[in-house]
């Protein structure tokens, strides 16, 4: 890719540029330590025996369509962070397209937009770098992408297990049931919320693990993640006002790869603030004031479990969710117009 612009800016591109990779790198490096422990065994089995403790078939139901859901977040992710390193890769070659489109008397130059040192002919060998710099991005790409969406598909379980919650206490207070003899009532009702309870508490264990194995790996890319886009934001506002319209693609590409992250990531926590919410609607409305004082007590019990609204809480100053996502926002952008105000 053919750049005409100063020392002093091509340096800095090289150092944002750089900055992004490593962390990437310091990322990815990070969640495959998670890999070899024994907090992420202890999810999956969680996941395991959830799926063979339900018998009735629309629990399963449920917990299935949440993770049919799980299953479309990973193939969509994939897609896009894929299409995204195929789209970088192809902006290397755009000297090429341009000399298909618009000839000139002399082949355009290629350049990277990584300063790397070689003992060899950059330009002769420019489709090699460019392989080898592909492999590098995909293979690192892999492994961090596995990272995120196994915290999803975790979020997504919860998710799953809180809505069968809800579904068991509505079950409990089904009509039918009120039908039955009033002495078998007391028993039938104290059963089935006795399930609820029993599958809410394991929730929220569950809840409580997750958010204790991801927290502080979040923490730091939350805290990376701002610096970055806030760095690489200021650069393409740069890029748009000085008119250099490589730069400006590149750094586009990535301030709206950074965006579309954090949406996702904050979205997913955001899913599982509402089913929270929507255990404890369920256990309000139901028509608690038609049992026993025995069976108000467990009713109440739940109330007080779910009253607290569960999240995934990051270093216990941030939780995930869309008003999460604008506060990130928020913090990148005002970063980034300081450092455009105070620009020389």
């Amino acid at each position: 890719m053919s750049f005409t612009t100063s020392e002093y800016s091509r340096d800095l591109l090289i150092k944002v540029f750089s900055f992004s990779f490593i962390v990437i790198l310091c990322t990815m490096k990070y969640n495959t330590l998670y890999f070899k422990s024994e907090e992420v065994k202890y999810l999956l089995e969680h996941v395991l025996y959830d799926w063979h403790a339900l018998n009735d078939a629309e629990e399963i139901e449920i917990i299935q369509k949440y993770a049919n859901k799980g299953r479309l977040y990973t193939i969509l992710a994939g897609f896009l962070v894929y299409l995204g390193i195929m789209v970088f890769v192809v902006l290397f070659f755009v000297p090429d397209i341009l000399d298909i489109v618009a000839p000139l008397n002399e082949s355009r130059q290629h350049q990277l937009p990584i300063a790397i040192e070689t003992f060899f002919d950059q330009e002769k060998y420019f489709r090699f770098i460019v392989l080898n710099f592909s492999v590098i991005s995909f293979l690192s790409v892999t492994v961090f992408l596995t990272a995120e969406t196994l915290y999803m598909i975790c979020v997504q379980h919860a998710c799953g297990l809180l809505k069968v919650t809800s579904y068991r206490i509505l079950n409990a207070f089904d009509n039918r049931i009120q039908q039955i003899n009033t002495s078998k009532i007391k028993c039938i009702i104290c059963t089935k919320l006795s399930e609820a309870i029993k599958l809410h508490r394991r929730s929220l264990e569950f809840i409580e693990y997750l958010c204790s194995t991801f927290s502080l790996s979040y923490f730091i890319l939350c805290v990376f993640g701002v610096a970055s886009l806030s760095i690489n934001l200021f650069e393409f506002l740069k890029a748009v006002e000085l008119k250099y319209t490589d730069q400006a693609i590149c750094f586009g590409l990535v301030v709206c790869a950074h965006i579309c992250y954090m949406l996702w990531v904050n979205n997913v926590g955001q899913d599982l603030i509402d089913n929270s919410i929507d255990v404890f609607e369920q256990t309000y409305n139901v028509q608690w004031y038609m049992v026993s004082t025995h069976i108000k007590k467990d009713i109440l019990f739940i109330l007080h479990r779910s009253s607290k609204t569960i999240c995934f809480n990051v270093g216990s100053i941030f939780v995930f969710s869309l008003e999460g996502f604008a506060t990130l926002i928020n913090m990148s952008l005002s970063y980034s117009m300081l450092l455009y105000s105070t620009r020389t």
